[in-house]
């Protein structure tokens, strides 16, 4: 059976997360991909046209955060960032994502747990960032997230 069949078994039979995929057929590392390769798949499926630099695509992807948040907030459900998992080239997200991880901490944290995270935030950045790819990576519910944006139902 080829690769992509078993992956749309997974996901549509077994309802398995994008991080457990990934992990099992080691198409990813670490579950995040950088800013040229979303650039790159996005190009080579003809979704878009060159975009340079690669970091353009920051904006548009703290968008959709933003509406995701909305969501959450409007539904009272956690749904994670996805836009954690979209790092620099070293690995890590830009500076860019940490206003969106505060409104995330301060939607979905009990106050005293709230400002402890926040300021793990800038002591220890690459750990809280972790937790937060492996929390978006193990989300079951993102075709639904998709098409609460959409406006589409079920």
């Amino acid at each position: 059976m080829g690769v992509l069949s078993v992956i749309r078994r997974w996901v549509l039979r077994d309802k398995l997360p994008i991080g457990e995929i990934a992990r099992r057929t080691g198409l990813s590392r670490a579950g995040s991909i950088s800013y040229g390769e979303a650039a790159t798949t996005l190009e080579e499926r003809g979704l878009t046209h060159r975009v340079w630099p690669r970091t353009a695509y920051g904006r548009p992807l703290g968008l959709i955060c933003k509406a995701i948040l909305d969501l959450g907030e409007a539904t009272g459900t956690r749904i994670p960032l996805i836009s954690v998992i979209v790092t620099k080239a070293g690995g890590d997200p830009s500076d860019g994502i940490d206003g969106l991880l505060k409104a995330y901490l301060k939607l979905h944290e009990a106050k005293p747990l709230r400002k402890e995270k926040i300021a793990r935030l800038r002591t220890d950045r690459a750990a809280m960032i972790q937790e937060l790819q492996n929390e978006a990576l193990q989300y079951r519910h993102w075709p639904g997230v998709v098409r609460a944006l959409l406006g589409q139902k079920k």
